[in-house]
């Protein structure tokens, strides 16, 4: 039987890869037959929109190779038992209006491939910290739909 610390450290040996890391990978209670792998995106919408995005199509190109190599079965058996995987992604500004059609556009090239994305905004108070795994905090659907599927071109 594996320990609770050497399936950690299995974990992290995936989910901490520099430019391709995963931010967090669970399986939600409520739904036992998904994966979730979620973005904590924390940059704001103010500077350069088409250099935020590129980060962001990045990312999510990441977790699809993640997703399709099969590393995610290796980072997290638990995920072998699931048939769908969805790309949470948890902003800590609001997108700006380029960013939401950008998403829509993605969430539908991830659907022919299975994968489902959906994002959200975080209302944070002034003195806490966007944590990267932990999300206990409130959470706002944006926009008021709530979950919204798609994909990115790769």
């Amino acid at each position: 039987m594996i320990s609770s610390d050497q399936r950690r450290r299995q974990r992290d040996k995936y989910v901490s890869r520099g430019c391709e890391k995963i931010d967090s990978i669970n399986i939600p209670n409520d739904n036992r037959n998904t994966v979730s792998l979620g973005i904590s995106d924390h940059l704001t919408w103010d500077d350069s929109i088409g250099e935020h995005l590129y980060k962001l199509q990045e990312k999510i190109n990441a977790y699809i190779d993640f997703i399709e190599s099969g590393e995610i079965y290796e980072a997290f058996p638990a995920s072998k038992d699931t048939e769908l995987k969805i790309i949470d992604i948890y902003f800590k500004y609001n997108p700006a209006g380029e960013a939401i059609s950008f998403l829509e556009q993605v969430s539908n090239v991830l659907q022919s491939i299975n994968i489902e994305l959906s994002y959200q905004t975080l209302k944070l108070q002034k003195s806490q910290p966007l944590a990267v795994g932990i999300f206990t905090l409130s959470l706002s659907s944006y926009p008021a739909s709530g979950r919204h599927s798609g994909a990115i071109p790769v």
